[in-house]
């Protein structure tokens, strides 16, 4: 382009820009990125960029507070101004990050945020996807502070939102934005936690869970808050969970029943465990279900999982597990329940006390052989396994030569696309001899 751009109908090159632009969700107001780079190559560019409303649409706005007590406040606003302006009528982004790493874990106060947010109001009615990330406490609330009238601020635009923060402190900052299910009709897509608490907590914002399609919920006061708030999300199609410490607390007294017809991506993760989670769990249209325990100890509820498994009668496509814990006898049960629609499986760490996950028994019961009938996982066409995979030479090559092209009975068993493998730090030199085999038989595969 460097001769013959200034040939490029202008189209074109609001294009390209525009392309080199949508793999960032919220543009860095920074001259070493799009779209502040592209105004600095010749004058021709720089027109062309500020006039493209579309490079300006979102912005990534991160207030810093110092070791000295000062901010960058001022200058963002300035900066948002400018933004804003040249954004025109797009649908506007923003992602407002409070961050204290560049200084001694201090927040500027809150009312530093007033001039800000009333900036960031002038578009409210071009919102169209905003996160808030502000890790304050309820002890810097400010009594004395005024954010001014609320009532008039509608967002028609707003599809998602996401709010990380104490409920209290967000509330008393939404006097001002009011936000709520009357202002935001077009709201679909909600992540809402309570900043950075293990315990229980409530919600920053309350939401019409009903009409949500695309949930993500990190806080609970209960267990008997979580399923009532599952119970309402009829419509939603993908869900995040954090249950925090929930599951060790008493249960409700009486079952609370979830059934979702929607739903079919489902993502939970917990602190303590996942005994009596599932219990009363409907959901017929789940298609990708990932689990992950982020700390704790507790036994894998196999029958739970089952009687899951077999009451919604859905067909599990995708599985992750990450640190749940399981022995191999226990992942052998979780891959045999759900087996007949499963395409691809990932497997991530060790499992309890240290003993991997999938061993030679796993990958025995995976290896595909025409001449018995009780083969597992027709449909496999993808495996991934991080630290968690141990076996005896050519063990784990026969299960993937079994399942490829080369070894695979045609129309028995779906050939395998890809193995993905980080290996444990303590493996043995023997098994690099399986992982050649498999890279040799699968090019598209890795091992490391």
């Amino acid at each position: 382009m460097s001769r013959g751009h200034s040939r490029l109908p202008i189209d074109i090159h609001v294009d390209i820009f525009c392309t080199l632009a949508d793999d960032t969700t919220f543009m860095k107001p920074s001259p070493h990125l799009t779209p502040m780079l592209l105004s600095q190559v010749c004058h021709s560019w720089r027109a062309i960029t500020l006039n493209c409303s579309r490079l300006w649409s979102s912005m990534d706005i991160i207030v810093v507070s110092r070791s000295d007590n000062g901010d960058n406040i001022d200058n963002i606003i300035r900066l948002a101004r400018t933004w804003i302006r040249r954004s025109g009528t797009h649908p506007f982004s923003f992602r407002l990050r409070i961050n204290s790493y560049d200084g001694d874990g201090r927040y500027p106060p809150l009312r530093r945020l007033v001039p800000l947010v009333d900036v960031l109001l002038t578009t409210c009615t071009r919102w169209n996807n905003v996160e808030f990330i502000m890790y304050y406490s309820e002890h810097d609330l400010d009594d004395h502070l005024d954010w001014g009238d609320t009532g008039a601020f509608q967002f028609p635009r707003l599809r998602r939102l996401s709010v990380s923060a104490n409920r209290h402190v967000f509330q008393h900052m939404n006097r001002r934005l009011n936000i709520n299910h009357d202002t935001t009709p077009a709201l679909r897509s909600m992540h809402v936690d309570g900043g950075m608490d293990v315990a229980s907590v409530s919600r920053p914002l309350d939401i019409p869970f009903d009409v949500m399609t695309n949930l993500s919920v990190g806080a609970f006061t209960s267990q008997e808050d979580l399923f009532r708030v599952m119970s309402k999300c009829l419509h939603v199609r993908r869900l995040q969970i954090h249950v925090g410490v929930l599951m060790l607390g008493s249960p409700p007294p009486c079952a609370i029943s979830v059934h979702l017809p929607a739903l079919s991506s489902l993502k939970v993760a917990s602190y303590s465990g996942f005994q009596g989670l599932t219990d009363g769990w409907t959901f017929p249209s789940l298609d990708c279900l990932c689990i992950q325990r982020d700390g704790g100890v507790s036994e894998w509820p196999q029958m739970e999982f089952q009687d899951f498994v077999v009451r919604s009668s859905c067909s599990i496509t995708q599985l992750e597990l990450i640190d749940v814990g399981l022995r191999p006898e226990q992942l052998i049960a979780v891959i045999r329940s759900i087996h007949a629609s499963l395409q691809c499986l990932r497997i991530d760490c060790t499992g309890g006390k240290g003993v991997a996950s999938v061993d030679d028994s796993v990958l025995l019961t995976l290896t595909w052989d025409n001449t018995r009938h009780c083969n597992m996982c027709p449909a496999l066409r993808k495996l991934e396994f991080n630290r968690c995979l141990t076996f005896s030479q050519g063990v784990f090559a026969r299960m993937v030569m079994s399942r490829s092209r080369y070894g695979a009975g045609v129309g028995d068993v779906t050939p395998l696309e890809v193995v993905w493998v980080m290996s444990r730090k303590d493996f043995p030199v023997s098994q690099v001899c399986d992982f050649d085999i498999m890279k040799y038989i699968l090019p598209k595969s890795w091992a490391i």
